[in-house]
């Protein structure tokens, strides 16, 4: 899949959806927090058809800069992403849970395709986080921002360097594609940021935009109804 398609802070994540995923969704609020990038999470239970829920996972993977599996019990779906992933040409990650309570008797603890793979162990929810963590923070998206954030506001105080700095995480998140598909408005992305509970000014606002534009993390026009696009 050439570059063009690909969405630069998009992390794919899959994983069995019963036992594993909520680790995964409580892991990935905390680091939307944090780091600049998108967790794509698949919820089957809004999109119950199974080729639509199959075409929407190829098309999410194509798209994604990392793709994430977690092969905790052999899951076979799991497998296939993972191939997918391959074909696709999306840099891609193992992780499987080592904790005595995730063998259960008959799974199989990795898949037989995957045997080969490096991947990336744990035994307990902190020691997951905590490999999210390091590859978010490896992750070329972030090193972007954080450079992004070092050069553009190192003569700032350290309050107001706190304060930009979360102020464009959220900016980023906001300009995640919408369900049709399309880029945020511009003129959403503000009113959602203005009326947040940080007191965003619309000045501070559109200085971060432009900055952001400036420095090559999103692509944005002057207009209330350009759209913002990850870069």
């Amino acid at each position: 899949m050439p570059d063009r398609y690909r969405i630069p802070n998009s992390v794919f994540i899959g994983c069995p959806w019963r036992t594993v995923r909520p680790k995964y969704e409580r892991c990935a609020k905390q680091l939307e927090k944090r780091f600049p990038l998108a967790v794509i999470l698949i919820d089957s239970a809004e999109t119950p058809d199974a080729q639509q829920l199959f075409t929407l996972i190829k098309e999410r993977l194509a798209e994604s800069s990392l793709a994430l599996f977690d092969v905790t019990g052999g899951n076979a779906n799991v497998s296939l992403e993972f191939g997918l992933a391959e074909g696709y040409g999306v840099s891609r990650r193992l992780l499987l849970s080592t904790h005595r309570s995730s063998r259960r008797a008959g799974d199989t603890p990795i898949i037989a395709d995957l045997a080969g793979a490096t991947r990336l162990n744990y035994t307990s929810e902190p020691g997951l986080l905590r490999h999210l963590t390091q590859l978010f923070e490896q992750h070329p998206y972030t090193i972007r921002f954080e450079r992004f954030l070092s050069n553009r506001y190192r003569h700032r105080s350290g309050p107001q360097k706190k304060r930009l700095r979360t102020l464009a995480v959220k900016t980023i998140h906001l300009a995640r594609r919408q369900a049709d598909g399309r880029p945020p408005l511009r003129r959403e992305v503000v009113e959602r940021l203005g009326g947040d509970a940080a007191g965003y000014s619309e000045a501070e606002i559109n200085a971060v935009l432009a900055d952001l534009h400036t420095s090559g993390l999103v692509r944005v026009g002057p207009g209330r109804y350009s759209r913002i696009e990850i870069t």
